[in-house]
């Protein structure tokens, strides 16, 4: 392949106008999946433009055991969901926690939610939003 390409998805344009839409539609994601792409997609025409890049990690500087998230999820939620232990997947590391210095640092960046029952909650929420329009 002489020249690379980005593929993404319709996601990024919402609901358009018109369907089926074109690449000359505006970006209007309407869920996270969708702003996800659109981010990489705009991201990657400021590279292509020259523009600088950087990597970040974004993050608390705290990590969790999948066992304080389930705790969290359920105390949150009000739903004592049944959970099945197992043994780690191989090639799961036992511990990882990113370190956000450098963003917070060098761009000013602090996470929303920095508490785990807020991010829980902020998400079902979302979740809890999303099932009603259905």
């Amino acid at each position: 392949m002489r020249r690379p390409f980005f593929s993404s998805t319709a996601a990024v344009y919402g609901t358009p106008e018109k369907v089926p839409v074109s690449e000359e539609a505006p970006f209007a994601p309407i869920n996270p999946y969708g702003q996800s792409k659109a981010m990489v997609g705009k991201a990657l025409e400021h590279l292509l433009g020259g523009g600088k890049s950087a990597a970040f990690n974004l993050g608390y500087g705290r990590g969790y055991s999948v066992l304080e998230v389930v705790g969290a999820a359920k105390k949150v939620t009000g739903v004592d969901f049944p959970v099945k232990y197992e043994a780690r997947r191989p090639g799961d590391p036992p511990v990882l926690v990113a370190d956000a210095s450098k963003i917070r640092r060098e761009l000013n960046w602090q996470p929303r939610f920095d508490d785990l029952e807020a991010i829980i909650s902020s998400a079902w929420e979302w979740e809890k939003k999303r099932l009603r329009k259905q």
